[in-house]
C-alpha cells in the first residue's frame, strides 16, 4: 500500500498535464486575419531602460505591421535610460516616446504610465527586444475580437545558440503549461513579452498593483480578470513573438528567481494548485533518489515516478513544440527532466531568499 500512495503525486501530475494537453489539441485556431468589419483601436506599449542596441529593431519590426496605420499607435514609455538610446532613432509617424516621471521608476511604473496616456479600445503589451512577423497585431486582434476576450495571452519564441538550447525547452515547456491552462479555461500565466487586454477592464482593476512587486503585473492582472472575463490563447503562428535567450548562465538564473519571486502574492487557487503539485512532485523526486542509496527498493520506485513525470511533461510540451515548429528542441527533453527537479527547487528557494535585480536595480530585497 505505501508503495501505491507514493506514487500518487505523479500520477496526479500525469492526469493534471494529460488535460492540459487535451484541451490544447482541441483549442481553435485565429487565423492572421481580423474579418469583422469593426477594426478595434490598438495601443502598443512598451516600456524601455538602455535598450540603445535593441531600439532601432524594434522600431523596424512595428513598422512592418499590417495592421491599419490609422488604427494602432506605438507608445514608449523611457524609464530614465542611461544610454545614449536617442542615437539616429528614426520613429514611425505613428508613434512617441514618454519619459517616465522623475517620482517614478520601473517597468511596472512606466506600462501603466503610458497606458493612462493612451486611448485605444485595447492594450498590446511587449518588450524592446522582442521582434513580430508583419500579422503580429493583426493576429492579436482577430483572437480578442473572435472570443470576444478581455485579454489574450500569446507565445513567445527565444532565440539563441546551441548553448541556450536546454533553455530554449525550458522556456518552450512553461510556455506549453501556459497555453495548456488557457485552453482548460483555468489560464494561471502569462508573458507580458505578448500580451493583449481591453484598456477598460484594465483600468477595472488598477488595484492589480502589488507595491511589493516591482514587476508581475501582467500575472496579477490575469487572476482579475479571469474572474470577469474571458482569457483567450493566441493560437497561430503569426501570433509568436521571438526574443533573445539570456546570454550567460547567471543571467538566466538571476531572471527566474525574479519571475519565482512573486509567487508568494498569488490569491488565484488554481495557480497555487498547480505551483503545489509542480513543487512537490520535483521534491518527491529528489527525496526518492537521495533514499535510493540507503534502501534499494526506492530505486524502484524513483524510476517509476521518474518516468510518469517525464511521459507527462514531454506529452505537453512536445504538442506545443509540433504546433510551433519547435520539435528540433524536444530531443534535449530527457537532459532537462534530469536536472530540472534540482533547479526548479533551487530557484524555489532563492527566488524567497536572495535580492532580486532587473536592470542594475534592485527589486526587492532578500530575507
Amino acid at each position: 500500500m505505501y508503495w501505491y500512495l507514493s506514487l500518487m503525486l505523479p500520477v496526479i501530475y500525469l492526469f493534471l498535464l494529460l488535460a492540459f494537453q487535451k484541451a490544447w489539441l482541441k483549442y481553435d485556431q485565429i487565423g492572421k486575419r481580423n474579418t469583422t468589419e469593426q477594426i478595434p483601436s490598438v495601443s502598443v506599449v512598451i516600456a524601455f531602460r538602455n535598450e540603445a542596441l535593441n531600439l532601432p529593431g524594434l522600431l523596424k519590426s512595428i513598422g512592418l505591421q499590417d495592421y491599419p496605420l490609422a488604427k494602432y499607435e506605438l507608445i514608449l514609455v523611457n524609464d530614465h535610460s542611461t544610454d545614449s538610446w536617442q542615437g539616429k532613432l528614426v520613429l514611425p509617424q505613428n508613434a512617441r516616446i514618454l519619459g517616465l516621471p522623475n517620482s517614478e521608476y520601473g517597468k511596472k511604473a512606466a506600462i501603466a504610465f503610458g497606458i493612462a496616456h493612451s486611448t485605444a479600445q485595447y492594450i498590446v503589451q511587449t518588450d524592446a527586444d522582442c521582434r513580430f512577423q508583419p500579422q503580429w497585431i493583426t493576429t492579436i486582434v482577430a483572437t480578442l475580437v473572435t472570443n470576444n476576450a478581455t485579454m489574450v495571452v500569446a507565445p513567445v519564441r527565444l532565440n539563441g545558440g546551441f548553448l541556450s538550447q536546454i533553455q530554449q525547452l525550458e522556456f518552450s515547456a512553461l510556455q506549453a503549461l501556459t497555453a495548456g491552462t488557457v485552453a482548460i479555461g483555468k489560464p494561471i500565466m502569462c508573458n507580458a513579452a505578448n500580451l493583449a487586454f481591453s484598456r477598460k477592464a484594465y483600468l477595472q482593476h488598477k488595484q492589480i498593483s502589488k507595491p511589493k512587486y516591482a514587476t508581475g503585473d501582467d500575472i496579477f492582472l490575469l487572476h482579475k480578470l479571469k474572474k470577469t472575463g474571458k482569457i483567450a490563447y493566441a493560437k497561430s503562428p503569426f501570433a509568436v513573438v521571438q526574443t533573445e535567450a539570456s546570454e550567460t548562465a547567471a543571467a538566466f538564473f538571476s531572471q527566474r528567481i525574479r519571475w519565482a519571486s512573486k509567487a508568494g502574492a498569488y490569491t488565484d487557487w488554481f495557480t497555487n494548485f498547480v505551483g503545489s503539485i509542480v513543487f512537490l512532485v520535483n521534491l518527491q523526486l529528489l527525496l526518492l533518489f537521495a533514499y535510493s542509496f540507503v534502501n534499494h527498493l526506492f530505486v524502484w520506485l524513483f524510476g517509476t515516478a521518474f518516468i510518469i513525470k517525464f511521459l507527462a511533461d514531454y506529452l505537453l510540451t512536445n504538442s506545443y513544440a509540433l504546433y510551433f515548429n519547435e520539435r528540433k528542441l524536444v530531443k534535449y527533453y530527457f537532459k532537462l527532466s534530469v536536472i530540472y527537479p534540482m533547479y526548479s527547487l533551487t530557484v524555489a528557494v532563492f527566488s524567497q531568499l536572495v535580492s532580486v535585480y532587473w536592470k542594475e536595480r534592485k527589486l526587492r530585497r532578500g530575507k
